[in-house]
């Protein structure tokens, strides 16, 4: 998208400021080219953006972009840079997975919707600028999360009747679908840029999931440790998962490795066909933007 505006009788075109993404992968060229009908998966975090480009099923990726600020908050021109390009105009649908700071999980069984401000304000604090919006999680769990109202503007502004989700909803989607074989106690680890989300299954029952903040590697060792201690849970029982695109994946895989026997990375979701390229990089990168998917 183009804006312009006029100096001295002349008319000036400016083009928004184009972030480059920091990774990008993509099927052979003709297959998005010739397809009839397309989707787009978008996940926004703080500081990052991800999209996918798939078919119309949703089984096979044509392109992904991943794009990083740095250490600036996404800006509308970034949105608007990044989301007026034309493969995603021309996708039929898209939907979008916001990383939400405030959420509640309340049990589908005991939730009214009528009393869903009550619910949230009772343990998050909420500004008039943001918005409740809710999200219905395989019939067990309701998550209550907050996206800010100019942001949810501004992404119906630029896009065609986008769907608006949680992010971290799509991860209590798939998890179980993860899960590990001959373990009690599952953690699962999102690592994004300034928080980490910590989610924690016996068996196949959530049991607690919860962000925390990270200024550094060792705090995602003191939170786990401390979970630990505190349900008492025996460490011979315990495996570990983690998944994320930020830099500081590695390290906390390598420090949690000191502690944990059993530590991993995500694997691919491999219901789905990727761009040969992806392979090169790590199983991990985009397991939220793929989870993204089962809630399309």
């Amino acid at each position: 998208m183009v804006s312009s505006y006029k100096k001295s009788g002349v008319l000036l075109y400016i083009q928004p400021f184009m972030l480059t993404p920091v990774l990008a992968a993509r099927n052979n060229i003709y297959l998005l080219e010739e397809a009839e009908k397309t989707r787009c998966v978008v996940l926004i975090g703080k500081m990052y953006l991800s999209l996918a480009i798939c078919n119309e099923v949703m089984d096979t990726v044509y392109l992904i972009h991943h794009y990083q600020t740095g250490t600036k908050s996404i800006t509308r021109s970034d949105l608007q840079a990044i989301l007026t390009q034309a493969e995603v105009v021309k996708a039929s649908s898209v939907l979008v997975g916001m990383d939400s700071y405030k959420s509640v999980l309340i049990p589908y069984s005991l939730y009214q919707p009528e009393f869903k401000e009550d619910y949230f304000n009772f343990l998050e604090d909420r500004y008039p600028d943001e918005e409740i919006s809710e999200h219905t999680i395989a019939s067990s769990l309701v998550e209550l999360y907050t996206i800010k109202n100019a942001t949810r503007v501004a992404l119906t502004g630029l896009l065609n009747e986008p769907k608006i989700i949680s992010a971290s909803a799509a991860l209590l989607k798939h998890y179980p679908a993860s899960l590990m074989t001959g373990k009690e106690h599952q953690f699962f680890i999102a690592v994004k840029d300034d928080l980490v989300i910590i989610s924690l299954y016996q068996q196949a029952t959530l049991q607690l999931h919860q962000q925390y903040p990270l200024s550094q590697e060792m705090d995602v060792v003191y939170h786990i440790c401390n979970i630990v201690d505190l349900k008492s849970l025996p460490t011979d029982q315990i495996a570990i998962q983690i998944h994320g695109e930020h830099a500081t994946v590695n390290r906390i895989h390598d420090l949690l490795k000191q502690h944990f026997d059993q530590v991993r990375y995500c694997n691919r979701i491999r219901e789905i066909h990727y761009p040969d390229s992806l392979y090169t990089h790590p199983t991990h990168y985009f397991y939220n933007l793929f989870a993204l998917f089962s809630c399309a």
